[in-house]
Order: structure tokens, then C-alpha cells, then sequence
């Protein structure tokens, strides 16, 4: 490097700057590289100790116009980047640092970005196992006055989070405000009370958390959960735009909760985080959070039920467009009554008398309404209640109910897909009420499943379209693989990979096919230990190997760790060897239930519970899943059990001797 493309790091109060050029290198400490600290406090880095400070490195790189420095870890692993991306200098001939990067386990996982060249920071992403968040700070005050990206579970995280530290300019940025609504076209009423629902979020909070049990200044977020649109599976979904005249179609998430430790591990809490709806990238809250202690209740969402609420019309518009008294009337005893919805532990015969009295108010709004549209919408809005409670497990009757609805909506709406919908969830209602009466005899519940799946194929076959077909397609191929049906586990699963590319389903299923098919050949699997560095199968060459994913949630699990660790204990000289896979979807109470349960064997972490990519790549849907893997890294069984466990390290005993 010549002299003139050298340049002078200074220390400044806010990090460094950049003189250029200069008679002589004169290159930044590891030691005073490694003073710099996240502006946001919640970034998980990797931060050497005083002993390996050492064996860091920092050395000058450049990238196209940049200049910057980086700073590598003992193994050689980037742990620092800071960078001035753009070569731009001020009036004194100075350039300054615009991006500064944290790395952990040798992946960015957040950059703090000054994009106008001030020297103040602007902008603040998080990457890779960091998450996805990309916060501005318009005022650049260090605080995130807007969210540009952020994920629904990042979203309920930082919600509770708000709602223990009762920190209104945390959750304020989460809230949905004017811009975004204009942004999305919603207009009117709506746009007032979804403008309420979030107005004055420091006196909501003080509100929501005054005598709650679950939330505390110590209670901390779990991981994510919304409503399902399937028997097994969540995801978002979509309103339509002509459904609530706005100007585009709106991407929801239905009564999004956050799972809380609040002191209690074995006993989680719930926080009510609402309906979140999708502006651009960033997902907004459309009410504030909500623990669910004793007799609180889920609202219902405002935009998911706008169309149910105002029958498809424009609130904006007035007479004669305005709905009729009567059926205002009827709309606000429906809604007095999902307010009124029974505690989950409510006995039956509560649930059964609220049940009945819903639906009733579904059929006085059906017939109530007079267009089409608005008598299939409170006709699907009644499906939907006698499908939960059907899974309920509390109303036995509510099965047959749901056949009679399914034969009028046949007779009624003949060309409405709702035909197609009723025939799925009966189906399972089916299914259901034949389990339950078979109580005990586990031949004949044997014979029921096995109906089950050929009627779920068959439905399948004959409704490739139906709008929740990749869903049900991935629940028949598990069913089946459950009941070692492998062959046509794998016709189904392979199905959902070809035919749905674009919906979550698809990577699961694509995986789920790699997993059955992985005995005999060599496993691939690494990934971010959770005591630092990286964990590579690789490395365990020449010993067996038992690789479990699991969670801390799972009771299977702890149940089986008394005979793991004996066998971990005795075999282990032998040449015998654990890996976990821990796919909770954050790894805050990995470290504690380890500690609590004794286990010593490595374990793997990443993010996103069974959405990580080690759980992706192999379709992991049961826990814990267990693979036995050979001393030559070949899959020795996909699915082991501890009987098969046993039986693989008394063979290594033999082998030894």
C-alpha cells in the first residue's frame, strides 16, 4: 500500500474518524477497538475475554471507495468491522466511519449505520442470528423512532418487553400510526378505532400491568405464538381489500401472543399481543399488550373482523349505505358476546351454553343481512366457531352441528369455495367424534385414523387448489410417516415441495424428504454452539453419534434425560458421543435448564424454533427427534429410540472388547 492510500484512525467521543492522507499508518489497539459497544442494548456479540485479547488481530481492508478496519478473534473469526463505505471527506479532509458491524460465531449479527455522513449514527440492523430488525433514528438521539423491517416474533418480543419495563418509547415505533394507515388506504371509522385502540400507549401499559401476576420487571419474553389456520400449523394470512375497501390487501397475523417466563419456567404466562397487520416490511401492533390473567379476554382483530363487523360495507359511507339497525344491533350483541367467551379451564357446560348462544347470533346475522356476500361471510364466521369448538373437546355435539352447516352452505352457496371449506373441517370433525367414541379400544381407534388419511387424501386429490391444501397435504404426509406409511408420507411430502415453492410448507416438506432419506449416507450438520464457536458433526468423526433436537418444553425430553446421561456417562470413553440440536425459539433459558438438568453433551443454537435452518433442512416436526449417526458419519436410523440407543453402544462395547 502506497502512502497515499493510507490513512489515520483518531479515537473520538463518538468512535473513529478517518484522516486521510498520511505520512505514516498509525493503526487502532484491539483494545480500543473492542471499547466500542452497541448503541442498542439487546445484541447478542461476541466479545473476547482479557485472556484472548491477546491472540486478536485488527487489520486495515478496503472495499471498492471503502477503508476500514477489522478485528479477528483468536481462531481467525471476525469479531469487529468498522467501515468507511463511501471515501466521502469533510471540509478538515476527514472521512468518517459510517458502518459499524458486531459479529458472533463468525456472522454479522448487527450494523449501526450513519447513512448522511454526519457522524451520527442513523440506521441499526440486525442479521443472521441477530434477527432481521432494520430500526431508523430519524432525530439520531440513539433511540429507533421507526421500524423499516421488523418479523411478528420480533414484534411480540419486544412487546412484552415494553409491557414489563413499561417503556412506552420502546413499543411506541411497534403501534400502528396515521402514515401507515394511509400507506395501506384504510380510511374511516376503521382508521379511528384502530388509531384508539393505540393512543396513549404509557397510560395502556401502566393499565394492562397493574396487578398482573404474569408480567413483573423480570419477566421475560419465551417465543411467539398466533391462531392456527390448520390443526397443526400457523401462519399469516391475507384480508382482502374489497372486504374493508381499502386500497390494497391487507397480510395479517390473528391474536399473536408472547410466551413469558416470569419466574416460573415450568408454568409460562401469556401476553395478549393482538392482531399485527404488515406495512411494507414491518409488521405494526393494532392494540396494546395484554397479560392474561384471570378473567381477561382476546379481543377479536379489527381489521380481520371489519368485514364481519360492518357486513362489507364502507363504514365511511353514509345512509343508505349504513347498516340497518337491526343488524347494529345484532353486530354488538355478537361482539358483547366474544368479549364474554369462557376462561380456557371453564367447565364444559359453561362452554357448551356460550357455544350455542354464538352460534345463534351467527344465524341472526346470516339471515339479518340480505346480499350474498354478507350471508357467506357470518356463514364462515359460524364454520369457524363450530370448528373450534369441535377441537375444544368440550361440546360433544358440536360435530354433528358442524355436518348439518356443512349440507345447508352445499344447498345455499353452490358455486361459494365455503362448500369446499365445510367439507375439510368436516372431515376432521369426523375424525374427531369417532376417536372420542371409541374411548378405550385402541383397535377400533386404529382403524378410525387409518379412514382419517385416506379420506384426507382423497379430499386432497380431488381439491388440489383448496386454499389450505399445503397445509393438510403436510399434516396427511406426517400422519402417515407416524404410522411408518414411509412411502406414502413421502408422495405427500413431495407434493407440498413441488406444488408450494412459496409457502412455508414447501422448505418443511423438502426437508422432511431429506430426513427420510438419510440412512446410509453421511450427515451433514454444523451450526453456533450455545458456549461459543462452532459445532461440526465432522469433528466427532470415528465415535457414535446420537444428534437430538429438542426444546426445553418438551416433557418427552426430560423424561429421557436419566437414561441419556447414563448412557452419555458410561459409553462415553468408548468412543460415544451426544450432539443436541435446540430449536426453542430463543436461547435465553437454554443455558439455565442444562445447568438444572445436568447435561454436559455440546449442543447447537439458532434461531427461529422449528423455522431454524438446522430444523428446515432436515423437517423436523416431532421432539425430541433423535439420529444415529455411525463412527464414519453415515445415518445409522433417522428415527432412534432409546431402545435403540441401548442396543448401538452395547455393540460399541462389544466392538471395543
Amino acid at each position: 500500500m502506497s502512502k497515499a492510500q493510507q490513512t489515520t484512525w483518531i479515537w473520538t467521543a463518538l468512535g473513529f474518524c478517518l484522516l486521510a492522507p498520511a505520512s505514516a499508518l498509525a493503526q487502532p489497539s484491539v483494545e480500543e477497538a473492542l471499547k466500542l459497544r452497541p448503541v442498542q442494548a439487546d445484541v447478542d456479540y461476541e466479545t473476547p475475554d482479557a485472556k484472548s485479547i491477546a491472540q486478536c488481530k485488527i487489520k486495515l481492508v478496503t472495499e471498492g471507495k471503502g477503508t476500514g478496519w477489522i478485528v479477528t478473534g483468536p481462531a481467525g473469526q471476525p469479531l469487529r468491522r468498522f467501515m468507511d463505505i463511501d471515501g466521502v471527506k469533510n471540509a478538515r479532509g476527514e472521512t468518517t466511519v459510517d458502518e459499524f458491524c458486531y459479529y458472533k460465531n463468525g456472522l454479522e449479527v448487527y450494523r449501526e449505520m450513519d447513512t448522511n455522513g454526519n457522524g451520527k449514527k442513523d440506521q441499526y440492523r440486525w442479521f443472521n442470528f441477530g434477527g432481521s430488525r432494520w430500526g431508523i433514528d430519524a432525530d439520531e438521539n440513539g433511540k429507533i423512532d421507526s421500524w423499516k423491517q421488523i418479523s411478528p416474533e420480533e414484534v411480540s418480543r419486544l412487546a412484552v418487553k415494553a409491557l414489563a419495563t413499561q417503556d412506552a418509547a420502546l413499543i411506541a415505533p411497534l403501534l400502528i400510526n396515521k402514515d401507515d394507515l394511509k400507506t395501506l388506504g384504510i380510511r374511516g371509522s376503521l382508521e379511528e378505532r384502530l388509531l384508539a385502540a393505540v393512543a396513549d400507549p404509557a397510560a395502556k401499559l401502566k393499565k394492562n400491568a397493574a396487578g398482573s401476576k404474569i408480567i413483573n420487571a423480570n419477566s421475560t419474553w419465551v417465543r411467539f405464538d398466533a391462531s392456527q389456520t390448520a390443526p397443526r400449523a400457523f401462519t399469516e394470512l391475507v384480508v382482502p381489500a374489497s372486504s374493508i375497501k381499502s386500497a390494497r390487501d391487507i397480510s395479517v397475523y390473528e391474536n399473536v401472543m408472547g410466551i413469558v417466563d416470569s419466574g416460573n419456567p415450568s408454568a409460562p404466562g401469556l401476553v395478549m399481543i393482538g392482531e399485527l397487520i404488515r406495512v411494507g416490511d414491518a409488521w405494526k401492533m393494532t392494540s396494546l399488550p395484554v397479560p392474561l390473567d384471570g378473567n381477561a379476554q382476546i379481543e377479536p382483530g379489527l381489521v380481520m373482523n371489519e368485514p364481519l363487523l360492518q357486513s362489507g360495507r364502507d363504514p365511511a359511507t353514509p345512509a343508505p349505505g349504513a347498516l340497518p339497525k337491526e343488524v347494529q344491533e345484532l353486530v354488538k350483541k355478537y361482539q358483547a358476546l366474544l368479549e364474554g367467551r369462557p376462561a380456557p379451564d371453564a367447565a364444559p357446560a359453561a362452554f357448551q351454553k356460550w357455544e350455542k348462544t354464538i352460534e345463534a347470533a351467527c344465524v341472526d346475522l346470516t339471515n339479518a343481512v340480505t346480499s350474498e356476500e354478507d350471508k357467506a361471510q357470518w356463514t364462515r364466521q359460524l364454520l369457524d366457531h363450530l370448528s373450534m369448538a369441535v377441537d375444544s373437546g368440550k361440546d360433544p355435539g358440536a360435530a354433528g352441528r358442524i355436518k348439518k352447516l356443512a349440507a345447508a352452505i352445499a344447498e345455499l352457496f353452490p358455486k361459494s369455495s365455503l362448500i369446499i371449506t365445510s367439507k375439510y373441517r368436516v372431515i376432521y370433525a369426523e375424525y374427531l367424534e369417532a376417536m372420542h367414541e371409541a374411548e378405550k379400544d385402541d383397535e377400533a381407534k386404529q382403524k378410525i385414523h387409518d379412514k382419517w388419511l385416506v379420506d384426507l387424501a382423497d379430499f386432497l386429490e380431488d381439491n388440489p387448489k383448496f386454499e389450505q391444501a399445503p397445509d393438510a397435504a403436510l399434516q396427511l404426509a406426517q400422519e402417515l410417516e407416524f404410522s411408518n406409511k414411509i412411502e406414502k408420507a413421502t408422495k405427500w411430502y413431495q407434493w407440498v415441495a413441488k406444488e408450494h415453492t412459496d409457502s412455508p410448507m414447501g422448505p418443511r416438506a423438502a426437508g422432511a424428504i431429506k430426513r427420510l432419506e438419510l440412512v446410509g449416507k453421511s450427515l451433514a450438520l454444523a451450526g453456533p454452539g450455545v458456549a461459543g464457536g462452532t459445532i461440526d458433526i465432522k469433528q466427532y468423526r470415528g465415535k457414535l453419534v446420537c444428534v437430538i433436537f429438542w426444546d426445553t418444553f418438551n416433557k418427552t425430553h426430560i423424561e429421557d434425560l436419566t437414561v441419556l446421561k447414563s448412557l452419555y456417562e458410561a459409553h462415553r470413553a468408548a468412543g460415544f458421543e451426544i450432539v443436541g440440536v435446540n430449536v426453542d425459539p430463543d436461547k435465553a433459558a437454554i443455558g439455565p435448564y442444562l445447568q438444572k438438568h445436568g447435561v454436559k453433551w455440546p449442543q447447537i443454537f439458532q434461531p427461529g424454533s422449528q423455522d431454524s435452518p438446522l430444523a428446515l433442512e432436515y423437517g423436523i416436526f416431532t421432539l425430541p427427534t433423535m439420529i444415529l449417526v455411525d463412527r464414519d458419519g453415515k445415518v445409522l436410523n433417522r428415527a432412534a429410540t432409546l431402545a435403540d440407543l441401548k442396543s448401538a453402544v452395547a455393540d460399541l462395547g462389544e466392538k471395543k472388547k
